[in-house]
């Protein structure tokens, strides 16, 4: 649950709470209902009340939604994922793959500048783990983005199915900019 709805349940629950501590008030006579009716009675002919009860409806509706929706993919956020091996369970690090994909997209050419980010996800109709990964690149401009990026996805695949064991890997790659020429001129001292 987000931090939005976390707030809204906060509000909801203040507000449901409130009603019941005036049920409560009003049911052991505290106050006298000749002028709780007449205080109601005002209270019915402002715009205000009619604002409130709007706010109060359209939050439960979303805290409604939010009882029956069902997220497609589930971010485990965590720190790493279980790979079942031949001898056991092996635990690979974000960091561990985050710095393998870090150095496969820096040795390709034209590669100017990497950015990775690891995600570990359980898609809905599934049990196991995906590994996402979300990689911004800086490439340059004598080199075919397409290309590049089929590339690197098909070496990223291949080689953590080959050396970590995971062969459910998806992949976003974005050109994040186009550099210049490499080609600098020396300084003649």
């Amino acid at each position: 649950m987000g931090i939005i709805n976390r707030f809204l349940l906060f509000f909801y629950t203040a507000c449901i709470a409130l009603l019941s501590l005036g049920v409560i008030v009003l049911c052991t006579g505290v106050v006298p209902p000749d002028d709780l009716w007449n205080d109601l009675l005002y209270i019915l002919g402002r715009a205000e009340t009619i604002v409130a009860a709007a706010l109060v409806f359209l939050i439960s509706i979303e805290l409604m939604g939010n009882c029956f929706a069902s997220k497609r993919d589930r971010d485990l956020g965590g720190e790493g994922i279980i790979v079942h091996g031949a001898q056991g369970d092996v635990k690979i690090s974000k960091g561990a793959i985050l710095g393998f994909c870090t150095k496969l997209c820096s040795g390709m050419p034209g590669v100017r500048d990497v950015k990775v980010k690891v995600r570990f996800l359980k898609k809905a109709d599934h049990d196991d783990l995906t590994t996402d990964l979300k990689i911004k690149l800086m490439l340059g401009q004598e080199y075919s983005a397409v290309d590049i990026s089929d590339e690197i996805q098909k070496n990223i695949k291949s080689q953590l199915a080959l050396y970590m064991g995971l062969d459910d890997v998806s992949m976003d790659i974005i050109i994040d900019n186009i550099s210049a020429s490499g080609s600098k001129k020396k300084r003649v001292i």
